[in-house]
């Protein structure tokens, strides 16, 4: 990019992109995006049929950003560049492509995905942020991360409920409250940020930050090239066990007008495309990566975005979810199938004498309408009632909170998942565990939140699953430590594939990861977060209330 391309453009970057699947991933749910002016990481959650659908949305729907259009809306900032505004707003038409996906295929709900986008404006770039991917900036050999991780532990950090260690050893750390998944209140956080040249960017996916200390990643970024830099994140990932797909982007601001053109052609790439290589090192023990080498003249997506084609998958999921609707003719009665359009038949065929056809199915087809019709009206406000119902049950292994009956009818779901939580059915003792697999009956969603509540704090107190004691006497009770200091206030998103004991959770539309803006060792232990309290009464076993847990003591 030059000056003469951009005349207002007082800066430029010189970036390389990796992404991959790491070391224990199936599939790459992450998905990235290159070019003169934008970068982007989306960190996909929802499981292997959605999640990398999802952050392959919002890149593609990025990609197609015109920056320079004159049509820009400023709602109140005017501190913010048109052309951020412009940025928010494709990220806006990405969230409503998510919410149109999950409309048309209903298997599709709990999917969504992370967005941190960077675009150049002017002398600094706009930030555009919303999940628990980050962006960093160094600058004089000094590490600042620039976006808010929009997660549970982070809100209790913020307010001065557990510290920076204790959160990166919590076990709701992977818990956000806030990702693009089609909900029309999740915004991004929006930001305009002064630059220089010499400066560099970091935009990562949680399998960067939430496995490698800050510390580790200012020295990664010290005095060093691009390519020497980023081979030392990539392997300090997978020291750390390369749990997560890894998305990395860095990029070095420069000035445009003081670039040699062709020292800055030599360094760009005669290709456009995507370069798939094998990592170095000890990086050589995963799966091979997406790399590219830029500025380029036209964007690049890197991970599940370079994979999958969009546009072809949303058609495919529109035409599974439609229903075929069968031809009628002018009087609406069906078309028997061995109708013959008269227009087609020669003359003397179309006046001969014919068999009047028979359409004795046309009366029991009324009636088995009209019963339908009935029965539907009836159904329908059964079915209103029934969304008010919900109940705590396991969904993948995981315990979830399902609005609905817990009852089996064939043909017709009562209940669907709601929110599934981070909670793994195997951290329950196995009498818990079989409570959840036969569904725990709770009524509101307030109980069924304090009824995970009360499991979470078991599995906390309990640790291992164990063998029930013969004679029936040693139900397992709920902790009676303290429950978490803060609940989360919206719907929060699950990231659905596991992770380990470094980062313990999968993400889903409620993806439950957080990280801290520091970490403590991957290696360590759950630490408590509220200090103890007093047990209240609990009901007996055999007089518990809808969605309370027996409490007698045992695990």
């Amino acid at each position: 990019m030059t000056a003469e391309t951009a005349p207002a453009q007082r800066l430029a970057w010189e970036y390389l992109a990796h992404s991959e699947v790491g070391l224990v991933r199936k599939n790459n749910q992450d998905s990235g995006l290159v070019s003169a002016d934008l970068l982007v990481v989306a960190d996909g959650m929802g499981g292997a049929a959605a999640g990398d659908l999802a952050s392959a949305v919002a890149v593609d729907t990025l990609a197609d950003v015109d920056l320079e259009s004159s049509d820009v809306d400023h709602p109140d900032d005017q501190q913010l560049g048109d052309r951020l505004h412009r940025l928010a707003s494709a990220i806006s038409a990405a969230n409503t492509r998510i919410a149109d996906l999950v409309t048309t295929d209903y298997t599709l709900e709990g999917m969504g995905t992370t967005v941190t986008a960077a675009v150049l404006d002017g002398d600094g770039i706009g930030l555009a942020h919303i999940g628990d991917s980050r962006g960093y900036l160094f600058r004089d050999g000094r590490l600042e991360q620039l976006t808010h991780d929009h997660s549970w532990v982070q809100s209790l950090i913020d307010e001065g409920k557990i510290s920076v260690e204790e959160a990166a050893a919590h076990p709701h750390r992977s818990l956000l409250l806030k990702v693009l998944n089609g909900q029309p209140s999740n915004e991004p956080d929006l930001h305009s940020i002064p630059l220089r040249p010499g400066d560099r960017l970091l935009l990562c996916s949680d399998g960067l930050c939430g496995f490698v200390e800050d510390g580790e990643i200012a020295e990664a970024l010290t005095g060093t090239s691009r390519r020497e830099a980023m081979d030392h994140l990539v392997e300090a990932s997978h020291a750390a066990g390369g749990l997560d797909n890894i998305t990395i982007i860095i990029a070095d601001l420069i000035d445009p007008a003081g670039q040699d053109p062709e020292a800055t052609a030599m360094r760009t790439p005669l290709s456009a495309r995507t370069e798939d290589r094998a990592p170095s090192g000890p990086a050589a023990t995963g799966a091979s990566a997406q790399e590219v080498d830029g500025p380029l003249d036209r964007a690049q997506l890197l991970g599940a975005a370079a994979d999958r084609d969009v546009a072809d998958e949303e058609d495919r999921i529109r035409e599974r979810a439609s229903q075929r609707a069968e031809d009628v003719d002018d009087d609406g009665d069906f078309i028997d199938a061995d109708y013959e359009d008269a227009d087609e038949l020669e003359d003397e065929d179309r006046y001969a004498p014919q068999a009047p056809r028979k359409r004795r199915w046309r009366r029991p087809m009324i009636l088995t309408l009209v019963v339908l019709l009935v029965l539907a009206v009836g159904a329908g406000a059964g079915f209103a009632w029934t969304r008010t119902q919900y109940y705590v049950g396991a969904a993948n292994e995981r315990v979830a909170i399902f609005q609905g009956l817990n009852e089996a009818v064939p043909g017709l779901p009562l209940s669907r998942v709601y929110e599934v939580q981070q909670l793994e059915l195997t951290d329950l003792p196995l009498y818990y565990q079989g409570m959840v697999r036969d569904g725990i009956e709770t009524g509101t969603l307030d109980s069924a939140r304090a009824t995970v509540q009360q499991l979470e704090e078991t599995a906390a107190r309990c640790g291992a699953p164990t063998q029930p004691t013969p004679g029936g006497s040693t139900s397992p009770k709920p902790s009676d430590s303290a429950s978490p200091t803060k609940k989360p206030t919206s719907k929060s998103t699950s990231k659905s594939t596991s992770k380990s004991t470094s980062k313990s959770t999968s993400k889903s539309t409620s993806k439950s990861t957080s990280k801290s803006t520091s970490k403590s060792s991957p290696k360590a232990s759950p630490k408590r977060t509220a200090p103890p309290a007093t047990p209240s009464p609990q009901p007996s076993p055999s007089s518990t209330a809808p969605g309370q847990l027996p409490d007698d003591g045992k695990c």
